[in-house]
């Protein structure tokens, strides 16, 4: 379900990869894309929806009733680590996260468009 409660429908392998997470309920932030042969994501093949999309998970926000938005982002990522590693679903891929030379990532980002 996307942030407008909008039911995506053209997704079924990645809905069925979501629905076998190791939890009860959670509500994780992240983006839908599809990515080439090359690890880069292609939008137009998400908009068309010619490639396999995965679900990039950079947050937790909520797990098993509880909710963790007040919870440091450093531990959500960790738990959101250990959830998407326990699922071992491919669909699912653990967004990264940097924590030095940020301005250089960001110029690296912009350079690789």
């Amino acid at each position: 379900m996307s942030r407008h409660k909008n039911v995506y429908k053209s997704f079924e392998r990645l809905r069925e990869a979501l629905a076998k997470l190791k939890a009860k309920d959670a509500i994780l932030d992240g983006e839908i894309v599809c990515l080439d042969e090359n690890g880069c994501s292609q939008f137009k093949e998400l908009l068309y929806r010619r490639g396999r999309a995965v679900f990039f998970a950079f947050d937790l926000v909520w797990l098993d009733g509880e909710d963790l938005r007040p919870v440091p982002l450093v531990e959500r990522k960790r738990k959101l680590k250990k959830l998407i590693e326990r699922s071992e679903c491919s669909e699912i891929l653990y967004a990264q996260h940097i924590e030095e030379r940020g301005k250089l990532l960001f110029q690296e980002t912009v350079e690789r468009n």
